[in-house]
């Protein structure tokens, strides 16, 4: 190999090992971010607990009691929803595909939760300040609750989109884009991106230690997906080493 040849091929993989490092990092801050955005959607666990015991409310002062709680907790559920949505929205303009898709996603996710939410305000204001508390009695419960159930569908749906996108989005971990098509036998990460991001997670989904689970809720699902991807393979300083 000539002299020229030569430090043609340096200047190429000091330039390539330089955009790996770039796109590493921007893949250890979108995860980051990523983690913070779950955290504020899983405060949406807090409506539906206010939800069950509107449920189990007997006695229309009860009723009217439970039916404030849940007024409270999905207008901060909406709040919650929307600094969810602002930690992503820079990442809509990545260059990478998987961190771009998993964006628009969650964001889209996020918009039909928030619009859920609002349409199930609508319908408790109904039953606090309408019919249900001046006449109890020419109040349909049954439509009432068949409307509850159609947008507990929906909802359950994007819940199910979250936990599929971000399981899709773990690819980022170990697919070097642009710079090649195919996974790495290493993380994109180093040790300690990777160990400071498995204790992000612990901190704020410790549920999700235990992995993927039946029954789980799907935003400690979509964090238990991210964590398993993290212990798949070994931090790129580490070649040849088992994630723990």
């Amino acid at each position: 190999m000539n002299k020229k040849r030569a430090a043609l091929l340096i200047a190429l993989l000091c330039t390539n090992s330089l955009q790996a490092t770039a796109f590493a990092s921007e893949t250890s801050d979108y995860f980051h971010q990523l983690i913070i955005s779950l955290s504020f959607a899983k405060k949406l666990e807090l409506v539906k607990a206010a939800q069950e015991k509107f449920k189990n409310a007997e006695g229309s002062d009860q009723k009217l009691q439970a039916c404030s709680n849940m007024m409270m907790e999905i207008r901060f559920g909406i709040k919650n929803l929307e600094k969810a949505k602002s930690l992503l929205q820079d990442s809509l303009g990545s260059e990478n595909p998987m961190i771009r898709s998993n964006a628009q996603d969650l964001i889209a996710a996020y918009s039909f939760l928030r619009e859920s939410l609002e349409s199930e305000f609508k319908m408790f204001q109904e039953v606090y300040s309408g019919k249900y508390k001046e006449h109890p009695e020419t109040f349909d419960v049954g439509q009432w609750m068949s409307q509850q159930s159609q947008l507990a569908v929906g909802i359950d749906d994007s819940w199910d989109k979250i936990l599929v996108s971000c399981g899709q989005v773990t690819y980022a971990l170990w697919v070097e884009y642009p710079l090649r098509d195919t996974k790495s036998e290493n993380l994109l990460l180093t040790s300690q991106e990777r160990d400071e991001l498995i204790h992000h997670i612990d901190e704020a989904f410790p549920e999700a230690k235990v992995g993927l689970r039946n029954g789980q809720p799907k935003i400690i699902g979509a964090a238990a997906r991210i964590r398993e991807a993290l212990n798949k393979l070994p931090p790129r300083d580490i070649a040849g080493t088992q994630g723990r």
